[in-house]
C-alpha cells in the first residue's frame, strides 16, 4: 500500500512539473500601443544655445527621424540661424576703447574676432528606454517617452574679420606680434560628436510636443583671440588656441508621426 501511495505521489509530481503555464512565452503587455514602431517623425523646432559665452544662437530647425521599432531610431537634424550678443559681450564692449590702444583691442576688433553659429547639422541614433503616461490636472492623460541620442555632426561658424587696412597690412601687424590684427581662425565647419536627451509628449496618436538638449562636442575658439599667450593665433600644426568644448543647444517643437495610426502589439 505504501509503495502504491509513493508511486501516485511521484506520478503527480511529474505531471505537475510538466504542466506548462498558459502565459509562458507570451508578451508582458498585450495590445500595447507602439507609438514609434516603423513610424517616420517630422519635427519643426525652435533652437537656442544655452552656454555660448559671446554670441547666442537663435534659429529654426527640422528633425527627421525613422523609428525602427519602439525603442530604436535613426535621425537627422539641421538648424539655421544667427547670433546675438550675450550679456558678457555687452559688458566687455562697454570697457573697450573705440580705437586700438596698445595690446588692447578696440571695440571693432573685439567684435570682428567673435565667432557666431550659423548652422547645426547632426546624424544620430536614438534609444528610448522609458515610456508611459502622465496626467494633467487629473483629467487629461498624455503619452510620453524619454530618449537619449548619440551621433556625429558639427557647427558652421563665421566671423566678421576683415584683413584689409589702409595704412599697414593686418598681416604685417600680426607678424609683428599684435594678435588684434591676426585672423581669428575660428570660422568654418567644426566637426565633432553629438550627444543629447529628449522627451515627447503626445497629444494624440500622431501629434506631440518635443523638447531636446543637444551637446555638440567640437574644438572652437569663440573669442578668436590669442589664448596661449604666444602673441599669435593658430599655428602650422593646427590651432592651439582652440579647445574642445561642450556647445549646448535647446530645441522645442512639434512632432508629427507618419503613418498617423500607430501599431498595436499582439
Amino acid at each position: 500500500m505504501r509503495q502504491l501511495v509513493l508511486a501516485l505521489v511521484l506520478i503527480g509530481s511529474v505531471a505537475h512539473a510538466e504542466r506548462r503555464s498558459p502565459l509562458a512565452g507570451q508578451p508582458q503587455i498585450r495590445h500595447r500601443l507602439e507609438m514609434r514602431t516603423l513610424r517616420f517623425e517630422v519635427a519643426p523646432q525652435f533652437v537656442v544655445s544655452t552656454n555660448q559665452d559671446f554670441r547666442h544662437f537663435l534659429g529654426g530647425g527640422l528633425v527627421l527621424q525613422f523609428h525602427l521599432n519602439d525603442w530604436l531610431g535613426v535621425g537627422f537634424q539641421g538648424a539655421f540661424g544667427g547670433g546675438l550678443n550675450s550679456a558678457l559681450t555687452d559688458k566687455v564692449l562697454a570697457t573697450l576703447p573705440e580705437m586700438e590702444s596698445g595690446k588692447q583691442p578696440s571695440r571693432d576688433q573685439f567684435t570682428a574676432h567673435l565667432s557666431s553659429t550659423s548652422l547645426l547639422l547632426s546624424g544620430y541614433l536614438t534609444l528610448t528606454p522609458i515610456v508611459g503616461k502622465v496626467a494633467l490636472f487629473g483629467a487629461a492623460f498624455l503619452r510620453y517617452d524619454l530618449y537619449g541620442l548619440v551621433g556625429v555632426g558639427g557647427m558652421s561658424l563665421k566671423n566678421s574679420f576683415n584683413a584689409s587696412d589702409a595704412m599697414v597690412s593686418s598681416a604685417e601687424k600680426c607678424m609683428n606680434g599684435d594678435s588684434n590684427w591676426c585672423d581669428p581662425q575660428n570660422a568654418g565647419f567644426k566637426f565633432g560628436g553629438v550627444f543629447g536627451v529628449g522627451v515627447h509628449l503626445f497629444f494624440n496618436d500622431w501629434i506631440g510636443a518635443n523638447f531636446e538638449l543637444r551637446d555638440y562636442l567640437a574644438s572652437t575658439n569663440p573669442g578668436g583671440f590669442d589664448v596661449d599667450g604666444d602673441s599669435k593665433i593658430g599655428g602650422a600644426n593646427g590651432n592651439p588656441d582652440s579647445t574642445i568644448s561642450n556647445n549646448l543647444f535647446f530645441g522645442m517643437g512639434v512632432s508629427l508621426m507618419f503613418p498617423t495610426t500607430p501599431k498595436i502589439s499582439l
